[in-house]
């Protein structure tokens, strides 16, 4: 009796969950080296997976909107605004968080981003086709199509937050259609919270998705005209408009300041110049190929072929079109597709000028420097329409005997064509994501040494740094490849500025300025107000090419730049018991917060004095000087940014007028201890008895209150809709309790 009751259960789980089991199963398999094996995974944006965990533990703070952490900072050390503050709660909340509650990056990098990525994909899209259009196996078909189109596996060689942002895009629109089709206040809910963790792995994709949103809501309010049912029109609004409140207000941390300090629209992520044009056409995105694809390791920047297969695949999405074009949705995510092809094709005809136009006018458009992202609309179009066509063959052909073997031979064949691009990700030849890496010793013994010297200062890696690299709020790190070129402009119009002419052809014409930065009259006092206290010329793994800093900034000769290095006399080689990496110490680099009786200036050894500061958080910094008799200059090394103010006390700042900026482009305070006595109340400074004075100062990136007030508000909402949704759930547990109760006592 007890094997029969099994049985039946059994049976009902897998006619149930097939389609699941299936999808998983298939993930299993491609996917096994991220699920199975516990190796470091590196490449590309997902150079955090190689953090060290002291390194995570600067990370999981309170969202700041200043960094100087250059992961946060698009490139810079040297402070600036958090770019990557829309993805605190992925990035450093639980990815972070993770790490240091496991001591193990590895697992958190498991657990945050590459186990989910395949997982949601196929569970996420299965759901919304198989909703869309009442068929397991066009669900199965669909879920497939868009997990194994090959964007999404480029997606998961290296853009890895963007990948789970894709990933989740379908479980999203999954939870606002059918909360548009029944009206039910808890999927509202849901789709806002689901829309928010999207948002915090990559808001463009989010920003995308949205807009599909915002499109299908309008489509059913057009419908609801053309039938005259304009009672329905209020319902939609209602029910449509809570998931964008809550996905509003969830980001509300990072919306407020960003907008406030008019940087929502303009900052470096989004004021770079239009990219890749000459990489995408028309075909391209008909045909849902990515021109970087190889079946091999990525050809980045090398447009690839189109595969003649992969012609069937809009000719499978038509067909979908044409036997179920009395479906009102499946004409709407056509429209989708349509829409992605336009943009996906970027710069190509028909409507060459239209990208670009969006680009230059429409608001959030200049996010997309390059239009890869749009792939992911033709991959829900198609998604929904090619498992449409397998839905209709399956409900059709049934009859005869070569329908029959028509639909399987069909179905086999669509899975093939997408199930064949996983081939490189199972064999390991894809490369990038996909390969395991092994940490190198000298990167460890690098690790412990930094972190135990408790004085900020900042590393020099030079040509560049490598994803091991070692680095915190204690211990920028930062580059001349990446960071001087700006500083270079200027020192060229200088003439103390001289180019030398160096014997070494492995050095690209356009970069000796690198090795000239160290080699003028003025290089020992530009590495001491830089901070830098160490540099590291890194190994050279020539049989690892994608960690040879060398040959990927072009600056191919690492004997030569230690050979040019032991020669300066202003720095000293120094053994830490690294075996290939060579570090160099400068013993006279000053703090990140000194005073001076000038201007600091780059060309000139002005002398300086230490003071005594606490950093707080990156926003904030208090400061104690004592013993001004005469005017000075509070000198702070960051990134000049006119919001940075000086607090006497109780929020009383000095003068944006006495906020100066230095020949390095960083940041001076002039400080009159006369003018403080006679314009300031006795109780912000301490007079000493020979008439000099001390201060207590507090060094402070006002944005940051913007980000206070949006953090509590978020939290609140946050906190909210937990709560309904917890609450939500005992009602239906208690509803569905007394319907079970109901049933007994009638039976």
């Amino acid at each position: 009796m007890e094997k029969i009751f099994f049985n039946n259960h059994m049976n009902f789980f897998l006619r149930k969950y097939y389609p699941i089991i299936i999808l998983v199963f298939i993930v299993l398999i491609t996917h096994w080296r991220w699920i199975f094996l516990n190796e470091y995974f590196s490449s590309g944006d997902s150079a955090y997976f190689t953090w060290f965990v002291d390194t995570s533990r600067d990370f999981f703070r309170f969202p700041s909107i200043w960094s100087s952490l250059d992961v946060n900072t698009a490139g810079t050390s040297f402070g600036g605004l958090d770019v990557l503050l829309s993805e605190y709660p992925s990035l450093s909340f639980m990815y972070a968080g993770l790490a240091i509650f496991f001591q193990n990056t590895i697992i958190a990098s498991k657990i945050v981003f590459l186990i989910p990525i395949p997982i949601i994909s196929v569970i996420g899209s299965f759901l919304l086709i198989q909703y869309l259009l009442k068929n397991k196996k066009a669900g199965i078909i669909g879920a497939i199509v868009y997990s194994y189109n090959v964007h999404t596996l480029l997606l998961q060689t290296g853009t890895i937050q963007w990948a789970v942002a894709y990933a989740l895009a379908p479980l999203i629109l999954y939870f606002f259609i059918k909360n548009i089709d029944n009206k039910k206040m808890n999927l509202s809910v849901i789709t806002g919270l689901v829309g928010f963790m999207a948002g915090s792995y990559d808001f463009r994709i989010l920003y995308i998705v949205i807009w599909v949103m915002l499109f299908y809501i309008i489509y059913q309010i057009l419908f609801k005209i053309k039938d005259k049912t304009y009672t329905q029109i209020v319902p939609i609004l209602q029910y449509g408009f809570v998931p964008f409140a809550i996905i509003f207000l969830l980001n509300f941390f990072w919306i407020l300041p960003f907008y406030l300090s008019n940087t929502l629209s303009h900052n470096p992520l989004f004021d770079r110049a239009l990219f890749g044009s000459h990489f995408f056409n028309f075909f391209q995105g008909l045909t849902l190929f990515h021109p970087y694809w190889t079946g091999g390791p990525p050809g980045v920047f090398t447009v690839q072929p189109i595969p003649f297969y992969s012609w069937l695949i809009p000719i499978f999405a038509l067909l979908g079109l044409i036997t179920n074009f009395k479906n009102k949705k499946i004409l709407f995510f056509t429209f989708i597709a349509i829409l992605g092809i336009l943009l996906t094709k970027q710069e190509d005809y028909p409507f060459p000028y239209l990208y670009l136009w969006l680009y230059d006018h429409f608001p959030g458009f200049n996010a997309y420097r390059e239009a890869s992202k749009f792939y992911m609309l033709i991959a829900l179009g198609y998604s929904i329409l090619i498992g449409a066509f397998v839905g209709w063959l399956w409900e059709t052909w049934r009859e005869k005997k070569w329908q029959i073997y028509g639909k399987y031979l069909l179905t086999l064949l669509i899975v093939s064509i997408f199930l064949w691009n996983a081939k490189p990700l199972i064999t390991g030849e894809i490369g990038r994501l996909f390969t395991p890496i092994k940490l190198p010793n000298d990167y460890k013994i690098l690790a412990i040494f930094l972190d135990s010297d408790h004085q900020f200062s900042r590393t020099l890696w030079f040509p560049a740094w490598s994803k091991w690299s070692f680095f915190d709020n204690n211990h920028p790190r930062y580059t001349f490849y990446y960071d001087a070129y700006e500083w270079f402009l200027e020192f060229k119009k200088n003439p103390a500025y001289r180019v030398h002419i160096y014997n070494t052809t492995k050095i690209a014409p356009d970069l000796p300025w690198n090795v000239d930065l160290l080699n003028q009259s003025f290089s020992d006092n530009f590495l001491d107000i830089t901070n830098t206290k160490y540099i590291i010329i890194p190994p050279q793994y020539k049989d690892t090419p994608d960690d040879d800093m060398f040959l990927g900034t072009s600056i191919n000769d690492r004997p030569f730049i230690i050979n040019l290095l032991n020669s300066l006399a202003f720095i000293k080689k120094i053994n830490i018991g690294t075996k290939d990496m060579v570090v160099y110490e400068n013993f006279n680099y000053k703090p990140l917060i000194y005073i001076t009786s000038m201007m600091d200036n780059v060309y000139k050894a002005i002398p300086y004095k230490a003071v005594n500061y606490q950093f707080i958080s990156p926003t904030e910094y208090l400061v104690g000087i004592k013993n001004i008799s005469k005017p000075i200059y509070l000198n702070f090394n960051n990134s000049y940014a006119k919001d940075w103010t000086l607090d006497l006390g109780d929020k009383h700042y000095l003068s944006n007028k006495d906020h100066l900026q230095t020949n390095m482009k960083f940041n001076a305070f002039y400080i009159n201890p006369i003018e403080i006595t006679k314009n300031y109340d006795k109780k912000f400074y301490t007079k000493n008895t020979d008439g000099s004075i001390n201060l207590k100062l507090r060094l402070y990136y006002k944005p940051q209150d913007l980000v206070n007030i949006g953090v509590y508000i978020s939290l609140v909402v946050l906190i909210s809709v937990l709560t309904y949704l917890f609450i939500d759930l005992f009602k239906v547990k208690d509803f569905a309790f007394k319907q079970l109760k109901f049933k007994r006592k009638r039976q």
